[in-house]
């Protein structure tokens, strides 16, 4: 035979038998076929294509392989270089210039409210004509539709390292979660003096924030920052 042998076919067979396939009788028939086959010379290769291919599959346990001492140490290395780069990244980004993770903590009018080098106190916010009437003073138009509503606090650093302080780090919120930035024509004209002011250990300034909010609109809290990469202090209105 060419290819298969007779020992090949003979497994073959005896497989079949063994799964079910081929009855005895029928597995003797073929068996003695295949020695007839034999008998008669080196022929084509025998084969039965009505006969299915059955084989016995190999057990997993075969196919594995226990890892070396050498590829297990390489697994444990690298183990442990991705864990110190998450430990790495995750200080580096607990340091650096990131986006705020949100305000820590919620003061209210008249209270202390601590962010960075800053300890802010809100003194007052007044909303309407009256506020309108400061910031047209000033020279701004308000627009139809809004009015403005002036902030009134005292910004005091209260650590040993200078802070600058700007009103572009703050912001207001309305009941429905809408955020408000400070005006900044009004910011001008009206706070001048202190925005975009290094506040010294120990000083303290009064700075006004004025924000533009639709009319019958109001602001429920400030979000106070000594920075821009702050977390931020809430405070209630």
């Amino acid at each position: 035979m060419a290819e298969n042998s007779v020992a090949d076919e003979l497994s073959r067979l005896t497989q079949l038998r063994d799964a079910g396939v081929l009855t005895e009788a029928e597995f003797e028939a073929e068996k003695a076929r295949l020695l007839a086959h034999l008998a008669a010379g080196p022929h084509a290769p025998y084969w039965r294509p009505d006969l299915p291919l059955y084989r016995v599959p190999k057990s997993r346990s075969a196919h594995r392989r226990r890892p070396s001492s050498l590829q297990v140490l390489g697994i444990l290395v690298g183990c442990a270089i991705v864990v110190a780069l998450i430990v790495v990244d995750v200080s580096h980004h607990g340091t650096s210039a990131t986006a705020p993770s949100g305000p820590s903590a919620t003061r209210r009018i008249g209270q202390v409210a601590k962010d960075g080098d800053f300890a802010f106190v809100v003194k007052s916010v007044s909303c309407g004509t009256s506020a309108d009437a400061v910031v047209e003073g000033a020279g701004e138009q308000v627009p139809p539709a809004t009015e403005e509503c002036l902030v009134t606090m005292t910004v005091t650093d209260d650590t040993g390292t200078s802070q600058t302080y700007f009103s572009g780090n703050q912001y207001a919120y309305d009941s429905a979660g809408h955020q408000f930035s400070a005006d900044a024509t009004a910011t001008e004209s009206l706070i001048s003096a202190d925005d975009d002011t290094e506040v010294n250990p120990g000083a303290t300034i009064t700075a006004i924030l004025p924000f533009q909010i639709p009319v019958n609109d109001r602001i429920a809290r400030l979000e106070l920052h000594d920075s821009a990469y702050s977390n931020g202090v809430t405070v209630d209105v």
